[in-house]
This record gives C-alpha cells, sequence and structure tokens, in this order.
C-alpha cells in the first residue's frame, strides 16, 4: 500500500479522513501534527508523526522532504476533512460513499498512475457530472495529491513557494513543463463546508488569500489571472485566481519540442 499522509492542526476531535479509511490504508497512514497534538492523537488510535512548520504548503513541502529520508518513491497527502466517493458507473456519474474496498482500490489505481504521472489526484464531487468517467491529464488538482517526491525535487519545484494555493503553484510548474498530471474521475472527494474550524482556517485572511493570488500570478503571468471574489472561506471579499490550465499544458509541450529541433 502506498504511504498516506494526512497534514492536521487543531482537529484532533474531528479527523474524517482517518474515520474512513479502512483498516489496510490506516496501517500505512500517518497523521502530521503539532507537537502539542501528538498525545491525543495517539490516545485516540491514530498512527501520528509530529512536524515542526506551520502553514500547509509548508507541511506539504516538508512531508515531500520527509518521504525522501524514508526513501518513499510514491506518496499519498489529503487533506483531513473528507469523504471518498465512488462513481456508481462510467455511465452513471451518481456517487456512492465508497466502501472499504473501493477506498484501497482507489489507493492502488493512484499507486499505479504514478507509474506514469508525477502528481495524481481525484474530482470533486461538485464537478463531476460534466466530466469525463475515467480522467483527465493537465487539470485543476486540490486536497488529494499522490506524488513522487523525487521527481519533484530533481526538477525544483516545492509546495512552499507559496503560503497559500500551493497545490496549484506545483501543478502549474509542472504543465509549464509540459509534464501533465492526471485526475482520477472514478473517485471523487467531499470536503467539509469552507471555514470549518482548524487547518487553514486558523490562518487564511482576506490580506494573505489576497497576496497568496498575485503571486501566483507573478509566478504563472501567462496562465493565470487574480481575480475578486465575494465572500469565501468565512473570510469576506477577496481575491482569486483563473487558471489557463490546458494553456500551460500546451505551452509547456510547445517548449519540449523546440528544445528537440
Amino acid at each position: 500500500m502506498i504511504p498516506v499522509y494526512i497534514p492536521t492542526r487543531g482537529r484532533v476531535n474531528r479527523q474524517i479522513t482517518w474515520d474512513n479509511l479502512p483498516p489496510a490504508v490506516r496501517r500505512h497512514t500517518s497523521i502530521v501534527c503539532p507537537p502539542e497534538e501528538l498525545n491525543a492523537h495517539m490516545h485516540a488510535g491514530r498512527n501520528a508523526i509530529t512536524c515542526p512548520v506551520e502553514g500547509i504548503s509548508k507541511k506539504l513541502q516538508w512531508i515531500q522532504d520527509l518521504a525522501i529520508v524514508r526513501k518513499q518513491n510514491k506518496i499519498v497527502c489529503i487533506h483531513d476533512d473528507i469523504w471518498i466517493k465512488k462513481r456508481i458507473s462510467l455511465k452513471d456519474y451518481h456517487l456512492r460513499k465508497a466502501t472499504d474496498d473501493q477506498i484501497v482500490e482507489m489507493f492502488e489505481e493512484i499507486d499505479r498512475k504514478l507509474d506514469t504521472y508525477t502528481s495524481v489526484g481525484i474530482r470533486t464531487r461538485a464537478m463531476n457530472h460534466d466530466s469525463d468517467p475515467v480522467g483527465e491529464e493537465a487539470a485543476r488538482q486540490v486536497i488529494l495529491h499522490g506524488t513522487l517526491p523525487f521527481r519533484l525535487k530533481e526538477l525544483g519545484i516545492r509546495y512552499d513557494a507559496v503560503n497559500l494555493m500551493e497545490d496549484f503553484h506545483v501543478t502549474l510548474s509542472l504543465l509549464e513543463r509540459g509534464i501533465p498530471n492526471y485526475i482520477i474521475h472514478t473517485w471523487c472527494y467531499q470536503e467539509s463546508p469552507p471555514g470549518t474550524a482548524g487547518g487553514c482556517a486558523l490562518y487564511r485572511t482576506a490580506e494573505n488569500q489576497r497576496e497568496a493570488a498575485l503571486k501566483i500570478q507573478e509566478l504563472h503571468p501567462k496562465f493565470v489571472k487574480a481575480v475578486n471574489r465575494p465572500a469565501r472561506w468565512g473570510i469576506g471579499a477577496s481575491m482569486d485566481v483563473q487558471i489557463a490550465w490546458k494553456k500551460a499544458y500546451e505551452s509547456g509541450l510547445m517548449s519540449k519540442r523546440k528544445k528537440l529541433v
């Protein structure tokens, strides 16, 4: 089973992802928490390790670095507040809560896809009805990230290059090099309502959200546009980004072809 990491903070009594993972996956899963929360997680029967850094982007990068130290070629990082859903069939986009066997199957499929791709995710529940039933390349990836830590290091791509929207930065950094990610559509995630206590809600503000949007635009100017958004995540009106994922990948492919000429 591929190693799984669940970064968390401020949710000792609310571990939705862990609680919904079958025992076969939990045995290979680590809760990644602040030192002061370790004993509570261990007391609750969860595998837990402490992380010395705060903020989701720094924590995700710390996990990538830890995986390299542990010589783990493939890992999955997944948010702490989601449920896994599965399509009824290729022809029927309606979803049902994934069974234990189906969740194991999902992680096995992510593992297989990482033989081909550097980064692999699953679809959001809200967008599942209008998508290809199997999956797609070069697309928005959030919440769950199957990665090749050694490959990301080789490419110099880091989650902690930005304070927020680090997942967008990593995906764009791959696409602009002509390296596709892959989003599996057979499984989807359903997350807790935005602004749920703990996690990013502890430090996300309208101001640092604005700074992150402008930073992503600065790093990827050809494919990102920072835009004003109404109240969201419980922080009031702020900024978000519009991203041309496919164009970023097409541009990356063209650059690769030119280098080969």
